[in-house]
């Protein structure tokens, strides 16, 4: 009698509970957007600076006619990506950034006239092939010993621009699952579905919130590459160049023309299947293929710009990275519909058709996720430290551990389905009671709920530099928590560190700059065992950044041991502020680690 109630309570509350259904899913793409985007990110990689000219704490004795940046791979730089600061913290005039022919690896700035005598920083960002901005700065003097000091710079909002940047990004990719899963779903499980309003929405919301998605992304390439505030979004001149001379820019432009003229046939498309959900056998094989189709082409705008475009294996690693995104917008897409749309209709002859299909294709596409995504894993990964210790690593592993709950649920659902539709006999011709529809839409609504949290590990992972890269360049880990201590304001001390489970896995690093001020400096830095006793290492490098300026990582370079675990080495500050002071610490081959510290420096005369 209960049960009866309950189940009858459930169905006349079916509307209620859709809305309440799509206002946690709101809300949980929100938190996870925040979750993912909010994640620090290290300098972007996979181009990093291997010449420069003038080079770094050069003296020259006359002034350059150009600057000269080389990478390890093709880059570009946009308007105001390449910037020069005199000792008075004034923008000396450059020509716009240019490649020499056929090197796409080079960039070339031109002085409008010879630099006086005196101290320069020059910093630099540009874009590498898998659409990410990468960042450096140097210093170097011209003549007479000089500073490049200066406390007037134009601060920037580079953090702000990223953020906005990967959030349009993240619903874009939210979006592109609610559009070819709705549509797929559609057309291979549930026809009749183009008559209800609410799968109509599901579908219409995909495509528009695609498309505004996109737009967005557009406005905010240009401000997020220069490192400059999202209120630089109509930028002209930013935007011509993020359009025109970026691989991003030129999907982006794509996926726009692309979602334009799909809308036609979205809407023919509905209309036909409204008017007669009957489908012939040819059009039951036609009308799914040609959904994945468009769902490749889609993905593939992703993909081009992404991190299948560099590194081994590329041409299989597009091809998995466009199967990737296809079979989860299939699988999480579908999810929506069937738990927003399918199920609240209380349709009983449409789910009994609907369900089994949909779970058939559920479960071709999580062996597409499982096996694409291992390889590509396994791409950008390659070692286990690797996986340990970087922020991907340990974000893949937190997407790996969501998404074996979602495959329990999945399989417990897939079992619930087979019971109540697949068997013979009256169970079956009748379909489930309405108490076992209730609960089985609450199980679904958890896997859609996980499945968005996924989603948002996955957009987290795209804007993220791979562990392959990250653990080599030794700059992923984050700093110790907490706020700094007085002294750490003014000398920052001692830190420990972590880099792997030998003998000399851990220990302490003791830095210290003096003199703390604008101009020449020498930096020390001790590496001390777990006991306290000074531990020769195979290698230590020491960056330093301020971000109030956008300013670095500027490399203290030529570190020479002057004793047992004890290095120097010399460099030029160039502006004062609040620093962060980056040492890797290189224990093995194969372990090392990076610790951070915050370093004021004041400015001369201080």
């Amino acid at each position: 009698m209960f049960s009866r109630l309950r189940a009858a309570g459930a169905i006349r509350g079916g509307g209620r509970t859709a809305g309440r259904l799509t206002a946690a899913l709101l809300l949980s793409l929100v938190a996870t957007t925040v979750t993912g985007l909010a994640t620090p990110s290290p300098a972007w990689a996979h181009a990093s600076l291997v010449y420069a000219s003038p080079a770094d704490q050069q003296t020259l004795q006359e002034s350059p006619d150009r600057l000269r940046l080389q990478f390890t791979e093709a880059v570009s730089a946009t308007a105001g990506g390449i910037r020069l600061y005199d000792a008075a913290g004034q923008a000396v005039p450059l020509s716009a950034p240019t490649h020499p022919p056929a090197d796409q690896t080079t960039v070339d700035v031109l002085l409008a006239e010879p630099l006086p005598d005196g101290g320069y920083a020059l910093s630099w960002r540009v874009v590498s092939a898998d659409s990410h901005p990468v960042s450096g700065a140097l210093t170097f003097t011209v003549g007479t010993a000089g500073t490049a000091a200066a406390s007037n710079l134009t601060d920037t909002d580079s953090a702000a621009a990223g953020w906005a940047y990967g959030s349009a990004r993240w619903l874009g990719f939210a979006a592109l699952a609610v559009l070819i899963g709705s549509a797929f779903f559609l057309v291979h499980a549930w026809p009749a579905g183009a008559r209800r309003p609410a799968a109509r929405r599901l579908l219409w919301t995909g495509w528009g919130a695609s498309l505004a998605a996109t737009i967005a992304t557009v406005l905010l390439y240009g401000p997020y590459l220069a490192g400059t505030s999202p209120g630089h979004l109509l930028d002209a001149g930013l935007l011509d160049q993020s359009l025109r001379e970026t691989r991003h820019g030129h999907a982006l432009t794509v996926r726009i023309a692309l979602l334009l003229a799909f809308a036609p046939l979205i809407w023919y498309g509905l209309r036909r299947m409204a008017r007669d959900s009957a489908m012939g056998a040819r059009e039951r094989v036609v009308l799914p293929i040609a959904v994945l189709a468009t769902g490749a082409l889609l993905a593939a705008t992703w993909t081009a710009a992404g991190h299948s475009t560099t590194g081994t294996l590329t041409p299989a690693a597009l091809t998995a990275d466009v199967i990737h995104l296809v079979a989860m917008a299939v699988w999480l897409g579908g999810l929506a519909v069937l738990a927003i749309a399918l199920l609240p209709s209380r349709d009983t002859a449409s789910m009994r058709r609907a369900v089994p299909a949909f779970s058939r294709a559920a479960a071709v596409s999580v062996v597409a996720l499982v096996a694409t995504g291992v390889f590509q894993s396994w791409r950008q990964v390659r070692t286990v430290p690797a996986l340990l210790n970087t922020t991907y690593g340990q974000m893949l592993i937190a997407k790996v551990l969501a998404v074996l709950v979602i495959l329990t649920l999945a399989a417990a659902a897939r079992s619930w389905v087979r019971r109540q539709y697949t068997i013979s006999g009256r169970r079956a011709a009748a379909g489930p009671d309405p108490h076992q529809l209730y609960h089985f839409r609450r199980r679904v609504t958890h896997e859609v709920l996980l499945a968005v949290a996924v989603l948002g590990l996955s957009a987290a992972l795209v804007t993220s530099e791979p562990a392959s890269t990250a653990y080599g360049a030794g700059d992923d880990v984050p700093p110790p928590s907490g706020p700094p201590t007085s002294a750490a304001a003014t000398m920052p001390g001692t830190v420990p560190f972590e880099a792997g489970s030998g003998p000399s896995g851990k220990g302490l690093v003791a830095f210290d700059l003096q003199p703390r001020r604008v101009g020449p400096t020498a930096a020390h830095v001790t590496v001390l065992d777990s006991g306290g006793r000074p531990m020769t290492v195979p290698e230590v490098t020491i960056t330093l950044r301020l971000a109030a300026k956008d300013l670095g990582p500027l490399p203290i370079n030529d570190l020479l041991p002057i004793g047992p675990g004890h290095y120097t080495g010399t460099t030029t500050v160039p502006l004062p502020g609040q620093w962060e002071v980056a040492i890797t610490v290189r224990v093995s081959d194969t372990d090392q680690t990076t610790v951070r510290l915050p370093l004021t420096i004041e400015g001369q005369g201080s």
